[in-house]
């Protein structure tokens, strides 16, 4: 009864949000049509300039963006109008126009922007809001010029987006499911490895283009969704760019550029980044459980310092072989070495009495190195719309880790030290061809088609050893090679069109994958091939500029990684370990989604219904092995079910504040039996974010973000429900070139992960802070030739 209660309520949020609509078009009374063109002072398009409609005595009515052609089109009401463009740097464009019943349509032209003097020798204008508009297949969220883009990195700019999450360690979630995927520029890259989002300046990001549904031309991996990051590239002609400082406490000291130069043949950009980070975590478990009859107990502590060293280098150029041909050539490096020390100590109990105590010491080194090679053309061609692209990428990256680990009995009896050491080695090699070709059919439909081709080859190598008679000797026989072969084959096919009102995409995307693994020892070597057709859909109806609904299919796949599949993990911790599981298949999900939004004067209101159904799932199972020591490996259950809601609130009630706060709700069901044991269950998740941005006197700016995750469950595991408290203020100097910030992250302590796994013969409860209160302080300089607009980057077809 619950859950229909909660479906109901769902329902009637987006029937009200409906009927809001159609009311507030009824009284609008929206007849007329007005289009056009901006340009700027180059006839250049201008890409998502804001479009402001006023009646005759300024008083709002509508709004909009223009287009990535620079067009617009936007229904109004047949009276005396007045139409503004306005863009950062740019003078507002600003006519008055007539509509009556006999001229109900009219067509503007190509409107020129003109450079303001005034901003001649300034980079930014502060105080330009992020904002999130919606597209046919996803949201856009747009990085202004607010607190908001003056933090540090792409991690901070996540971590604000509605719908997305960002754990202590740096794992992002999409509606409170970490399966989503990734993409820069429209590519998978190393920029998303390893801590490397948190390499990236949030400057150097235009926008984040938000795909809970994806349609056919997107690859289908990730069943949350698509994640895709823009980077900001093309821009005026001359060089610009900004350069940034900061130290913090725990010690966290880095310094990062990013760098533009565009002539009329060749445009050049470049980010580069070095990091030099300290990392303190304190971890807790307690384990109890029955053995021979009697009760046990172990408590353990964990005292962590990490310490990590990154350079980052990604860098490139556009070369306009004509007007209509493009080459882009670029190359990403990332290389880090972090070292991890621990202090472990075990306290084993009996009947609650204390039996012995052991003391362990960990040390590891480990080193990485990513690199990328991007290679694209571009061709357009005389009909407006149509192009025809060729991407080829190259990845090739390796790793090296070092585990030192010291075991020493200290109670009842001292004893001599035990000695372990493992080397983990890893390599990887991926190869990616795609073309894609886009072509517009009669005046609003489009057609895309494309290839894909990707082979994947990882290679690990692991040995542990323990000190034994002077020697060194494998233990656990864990010793083995493991390699890693993937191929996927993708074709796609998609066309949209609009009627009227009513739009439509409709796409189907084929993809074959072909996985082998074989190990040194042939204890886990086997071949996969299947094929799997996926299927998009997403039909959308716009009542006005300021509202409109929209439904939407997709059927997605999740294929385990190597780490899923590779059983040979790294040890640290005896009593506690991960392992891959060879035999785990893909789940599949069809999500569907239905939803709205209404922007007013003052306020932006969007609401979501959606429902995901996943077959195979795949879930962690944890349980003690033959050595009293736990072990969580994945497995797959027979499916899960999950609707939800989200709705998010962005109201601006004066200039100088903005407000905004996003909220999920699901309720899931599991089912499944493994090990002969029963994983059925069922329960709920909600999670709240608000920040609120305030402009203060002296241009001093300040922002709040609090985000609160619910608690989250599974048939074995509940994670308590958690908080955490960021505050940001900062101020702008010469003529908004240097931006002066300091932010203070998790101020509260409160980020801590409780869990408690309980299952028949055991409990364990643990709790994990990865990281404590943080504060830091950036330095941010904006440099430039001479004023540049700042252009969104030629989007490559590549997903």
């Amino acid at each position: 009864m619950k859950d229909k209660n909660r479906l109901k309520s769902a329902v009637l949020l987006l029937f009200f949000l409906s009927t809001l609509t159609h009311a507030q078009m009824a009284k609008t009374n929206f007849k007329g049509m007005i289009s056009g063109k901006a340009i700027n002072e180059k006839s250049e398009p201008m890409p998502y300039a804001n479009i402001t409609i006023l009646d005759a005595n300024r008083k709002f009515l509508v709004a909009g963006m223009t287009e990535e052609n620079g067009g617009f089109e936007i229904a109004v009401p047949t009276e005396k109008l007045i139409v503004e463009i306005s863009y950062s740097g740019y003078i507002t464009f600003s006519k008055e126009t007539v509509l009556n019943d006999s001229n109900k349509k009219m067509n503007l032209g190509s409107l020129k922007l003109q450079l303001d003097v005034n901003f001649l020798n300034e980079v930014v204008v502060v105080g330009q809001k992020s904002t999130l508009s919606f597209k046919r297949d996803k949201k856009v969220f747009s990085v202004g010029k607010d607190i908001l883009a003056q933090s540090n990195s792409a991690l901070d700019i996540l971590e604000n987006i509605p719908s997305v999450t960002v754990d202590a360690g740096g794992q992002v979630s999409l509606r409170g499911n970490s399966n989503v995927t990734i993409l820069i520029n429209g590519r998978q890259t190393g920029l998303t490895l390893n801590n490397a989002l948190d390499q990236i300046p949030a400057l150097s990001i235009e926008r984040v283009e938000i795909i809970t549904n994806p349609s056919a031309s997107y690859q289908a991996t990730g069943s949350a969704g698509i994640l895709n990051i823009i980077l900001k590239k093309n821009k005026k002609d001359g060089i610009n760019g900004q350069l940034t400082l900061r130290y913090g406490v725990p010690i966290d000291s880095r310094i990062g550029s990013s760098v533009n130069y565009k002539t009329d043949k060749l445009n050049f950009f470049a980010t580069v980044g070095q990091r030099y980070t300290d990392y303190i975590g304190k971890y807790s478990s307690n384990q109890l459980y029955n053995q021979s009859g009697f009760n046990k107990a172990l408590l353990q502590m964990e005292d962590e310092n990490r310490h990590d060293d990154g350079k980052l280098f990604y860098g490139g150029f556009d070369y306009y072989l004509n007007d209509k041909e493009t080459i882009t050539m670029a190359y990403n490096i990332n290389v880090t070495k972090d070292s991890d020390k621990s202090l472990i100590g075990y306290d084993y109990y009996t009947e609650n009495a204390l039996d012995s105590v052991l003391v362990r010491n960990t040390k590891s080194v480990e080193n990485r190195s990513y690199n990328q090679l991007e290679l694209n053309y571009l061709r357009n061609f005389d009909k407006k719309g149509r192009k025809f692209t060729v991407d080829f990428q190259y990845d090739f990256w390796n790793s090296t880790k070092d585990w030192d680990i010291n075991t020493k009995k200290v109670k009842p009896i001292i004893e001599t030290p035990k000695q372990l050491r493992t080397n983990n080695k890893n390599g990887n090699k991926d190869f990616v061809l795609q073309t894609d070709y886009t072509t517009p059919i009669k005046e609003k439909g489009k057609l895309d088609f494309g290839l894909k081709g990707e082979h994947r080859n990882v290679t690990n190598t692991y040995l542990a050893e323990n000190f034994v008679s002077n020697n060194w000797q494998v233990f656990n026989g864990l010793d083995n090679d493991l390699d890693y072969n993937e191929t996927i084959g993708a074709a796609y096919v998609q066309y949209g069109n609009e009627w009227g009102k009513f739009d439509y995409l409709i796409g189907l995307r084929d993809e074959y994958t072909s996985v082998k693994i074989s190990d040194e020892n042939r204890e886990f070597t086997k071949k996969i091939n299947y094929n799997r057709l996926f299927p998009t859909v997403h039909l959308g109806y716009t009542f006005s500029e300021t509202a409109g609904l929209q439904w939407s299919y997709s059927k997605r796949i999740n294929r385990p990684s190597i780490w899923d599949l590779n059983p040979f993990n790294e040890i640290k911790d005896f009593t506690y370990q991960y392992a891959g599981n060879p035999n785990l298949n893909p789940e599949y999900t069809d999500a569907f989604e239905f939803g709205g939004n209404k922007n007013f004067e003052k306020v932006f209101l969007n609401a979501s219904v959606y429902y995901h159904r996943t077959k195979d799932f795949m879930q962690y199972y944890v349980y003690r092995d033959a050595n009293n020591s736990f072990v969580a490996l994945p497995v797959n259950l027979d499916m899960e079910s999950k609707y939800g809601i989200e709705t998010s609130v962005n109201y601006n009630p004066i200039k100088r504040l903005s407000l905004y706060s996003s909220f999920n709700f699901y309720r899931f069901s599991q089912e499944g039996i493994y090990e002969d044991q029963d994983f059925d269950f069922s329960n709920e998740f909600w999670q709240l974010q608000v920040r609120a941005q305030v402009k203060l006197p002296k241009e001093i700016n300040f922002q709040g973000f609090l985000n609160y995750v619910g608690k989250s469950s599974n048939a074995q595991t509940t994670t308590k429900s958690n908080h955490y408290l960021n505050l940001s203020v900062n101020k702008s100097f010469l003529s908004n070139k240097l931006t002066v910030g300091f932010n203070a992250i998790n101020v509260l302590d409160s980020r801590k992960e409780i869990q408690r796994t309980s299952s028949p013969g055991y409990i364990l409860n643990k709790v994990s802070n990865r990281n404590a209160e943080q504060f830091n302080i950036t330095l941010l300089y904006r440099f430039a030739e001479k004023q540049f607009k700042e252009r969104q980057i030629k989007e490559s077809n590549r997903n």
